[in-house]
């Protein structure tokens, strides 16, 4: 990601706070979905504020955090002093992890097409995948876009355990098991 980017972050989010905007709910699909978190290794890319991180230690999850926004993981960092979470500044272009070490990767509202095969192979055997991101949507360009079933042709190879899209919404959601 540039520095113009990491500054455009890092300038949302510091409006934010200033504002006195805290964590909000969490997806309320991943918290839908909750029926299959059996807590373990957790990994949040792009995480904003945190508010998934957050769900997912209540959860029982030990979570990482990671976000492009100094800005945004120090006030994780402060916020996360009672919960099993690591935030980290971590610029997804220069992300190079180790192989099946989480149960649980979650992504929400970002879409890099490129962190897929990495995506795939951080999660362990029987770990689980989720992503809510827009697939329909006129006001972001077609890069930031998935496209109609996109995620469902992509992790078809593993179990799906939900996928849907919604029109109205704009969003594309989809759990999936690694086999």
């Amino acid at each position: 990601m540039s520095e113009m980017d990491r500054l455009k972050w890092d300038s949302k989010y510091r409006d934010k706070l200033l504002k006195g905007i805290a964590v909000s709910e969490p997806c309320p699909r991943l918290k839908q979905l909750s029926s299959y978190l059996a807590g373990g290794s957790a990994l949040e890319l792009a995480c904003g504020m945190g508010e998934n991180s957050f769900y997912l230690a209540r959860k029982g999850y030990r979570v990482t955090a990671y976000d492009v926004s100094p800005v945004v993981i120090d006030f994780i960092r402060a916020q996360a002093k009672n919960f099993s979470i690591t935030a980290e500044v971590m610029d997804l272009d220069h992300w190079s992890p180790d192989l099946e070490q989480y149960d649980l990767v979650v992504i929400t509202k970002f879409l890099d097409r490129r962190l897929f095969p990495i995506i795939k192979s951080v999660i362990k055997p029987d770990g689980l995948f989720f992503m809510e991101t827009f697939y329909h949507s006129t006001a972001m360009r077609d890069e930031y876009k998935l496209l109609p079933n996109e995620l469902q042709e992509r992790f078809g190879e593993w179990e799906i355990l939900f996928f849907e899209q919604d029109p109205g919404t704009g969003l594309q959601s989809i759990l999936v098991r690694k086999p």
